[in-house]
């Protein structure tokens, strides 16, 4: 069995890697889109049209609890999807080597795949 703090050492990593993406690639905010709450907290995000990084990164914590689920978009430009298992799908503009090698020294894998929640159009 997991231990939360091991548990959570893997969260931050995830949350952390989110956060460099988004950081080197120059994005400042994300649209919630597709929102789904299993628990009243997440209702929170529910009306605040675009979310700060630190925001889009609070939610990103609900969706790893398995507690709500959504897309963090910037239409024709970046996302942030959630699948199963703990699958985080970043599409950024540029290649973010820097936060791929963070990412791989947090011990999280990185493989240049489409997300399977985007739709004929990239980005959305």
């Amino acid at each position: 069995m997991l231990s939360e703090a091991v548990y959570l050492n893997v969260e931050n990593s995830y949350l952390s890697a989110m956060k460099s993406f988004l950081d080197e690639a120059g994005i400042e905010s994300l649209a919630l889109t597709a929102l789904e709450c299993r628990d009243a907290p997440a209702d929170g995000f529910l009306h605040r049209g675009n979310l700060s990084i630190a925001q889009s990164l609070d939610f990103a914590r609900f969706v790893l609890r398995e507690e709500a689920w959504g897309k963090l978009v910037v239409p024709g430009k970046a996302y942030v999807h959630f699948g199963y298992d703990y699958y985080m799908y970043i599409g950024v503009p540029s290649k973010c080597e820097r936060s791929i090698a963070i990412a791989r020294d947090l011990g999280l894998f990185v493989e240049r795949i489409r997300s399977p929640h985007l739709r004929q159009q990239p980005f959305r």
